[in-house]
């Protein structure tokens, strides 16, 4: 598991997002660990590089 910082996209604070690169890209809705809204967090694991990138965005209501 890895630790990810995450830009809030309601508060733009950052937190910490864990993860494991190895289970490869997905979207998961977690709490921003300071407003407590709820973040689409969307992973996205090159599996040759093994490049990672995350972004988060507003969950739909």
């Amino acid at each position: 598991m890895t630790e990810y910082p995450v830009n809030c996209p309601f508060c733009w604070e950052t937190f910490n997002f864990l993860l494991d690169p190895d289970q490869g890209s997905d979207r998961v809705t977690v709490d921003c660990e300071i407003c407590c809204r709820a973040v689409a967090v969307t992973v996205q694991v090159d599996l040759q590089t093994g490049t990672v990138s995350v972004s988060a965005d507003r969950e739909s209501d």
